[in-house]
């Protein structure tokens, strides 16, 4: 998920990239949909601290 991040990163600027999950949360099981965005949630945060954002 941070190396995706980054790499729009290189034709994005920051202010214009929204991270959000892609489709397939409805086929998922709670917990399984729960724990993908946990890790998105994260990614996310960790490149916001690398950026200090």
């Amino acid at each position: 998920m941070k190396a995706r991040i980054h790499k729009a990163l290189k034709f994005i600027p920051k202010e214009k990239i929204y991270v959000s999950p892609d489709c397939g949360l409805k086929t998922r099981e709670v917990e399984e949909a729960k724990a993908k965005l946990r890790v998105m949630v994260e990614a996310t945060k960790e490149v916001r601290e690398v950026l200090g954002v």
